[in-house]
């Protein structure tokens, strides 16, 4: 089975948007004082005004089952200009036996892992990232198994960079690997690579 998870927590863009933890701030409704307008012989009062913050939502964690991806590209979404190399959008990938699931950073690197054991990939995936996908080719035994997750974090576009982490449980033992890429749309038909992680899974 594959995972992903999408962790608002990382920099800040500006000094006024989101605290340390990188939680999006709570909306607020802040209605206009209303002051009625007096026209003689009879007042009309002033239509109040309310101006409304748009709530922010915390990423969701997704557990999507490990299937053959559909090309599912959406109606609409911004292309950007594809970079020599894809480190623009995601980087500091690593392997790791397990994940600090507060902050999304690897608690301890590894390339080998036992069968039955997650194998996990945790990377920071910057803001110009966020209108495209992330799209993995986990791999064992030349075995694929493709994987693809929208980058963008919800209600925490604001921030400059997050951490994300997936992982994948193998089935067999033997020589295995992950390749990262971003792409414009889950379709993953312009991906760009962003690194080739190799492991070894053993009994």
């Amino acid at each position: 089975m594959v995972f992903v998870f999408i962790m608002a927590q990382s920099l800040q863009l500006t000094q006024n948007t989101a605290s340390s933890n990188a939680a999006p701030q709570q909306s607020m409704n802040q209605p206009a004082a209303t002051q009625p307008a007096t026209t003689p012989p009879t007042s009309t009062p002033q239509t109040s005004a309310t101006q409304t913050q748009p709530a922010a939502t915390q990423p969701a964690a997704t557990q999507p089952a490990v299937v053959q991806p559909q090309a599912t590209p959406t109606t609409s979404f911004a292309t950007p200009t594809m970079p020599a190399s894809g480190n623009l959008y995601v980087d500091n990938a690593s392997l790791t036996n397990g994940v600090n699931t507060q902050n999304g950073q690897p608690l301890q690197p590894t390339q080998t892992f036992r069968l039955g054991q997650l194998v996990y990939v945790t990377m920071v995936v910057h803001q110009p990232a966020y209108n495209g996908a992330i799209c993995l080719s986990w791999s064992v035994n030349d075995r694929a198994y493709p994987y693809a997750s929208p980058a963008n974090p919800g209600g925490a576009t604001y921030l400059a960079q997050t951490s994300a982490y997936f992982y994948y449980k193998p089935g067999t033992t033997g020589p295995g690997f992950v390749d990262i890429y971003w792409a414009s749309s889950t379709a993953c038909t312009d991906k760009v690579l962003v690194q080739h992680l190799p492991f070894t899974i053993t009994a």
